[in-house]
């Protein structure tokens, strides 16, 4: 075997793995042939980094406290909504 077939075997097995480690993380999948052809697995392999390093918890929602960035807006949420009404009552 050549090094140029174990690096395109390799990065196809990269390809793969990463695939179906997305399609079987989460609950709602697609038929596995469809989930290979799917945009989806274009965007698997740095999927699969994202999931595999992130340091946030794979949970449908997150706990608030852990992201303070969050409390100015939360602060000012009414002025935001009434800039927003003001926007859309000039036709933005």
């Amino acid at each position: 075997m050549t090094l140029s077939f174990v690096a395109k075997a390799l990065i196809l097995m990269l390809f793969l793995g990463s695939t179906l480690y997305v399609h079987l993380r989460g609950r709602a999948r697609l038929p596995l042939l469809r989930q290979f052809v799917n945009h989806s697995a274009l965007f698997a392999p740095y999927n699969a980094l994202m999931y595999l390093f992130s340091r946030v918890p794979s949970e449908p929602y997150l706990d608030r406290s852990k992201f303070p960035e969050l409390d100015i807006l939360k602060d000012n949420w009414e002025t935001i909504r009434d800039e927003a009404m003001h926007l859309f009552d000039e036709g933005y």
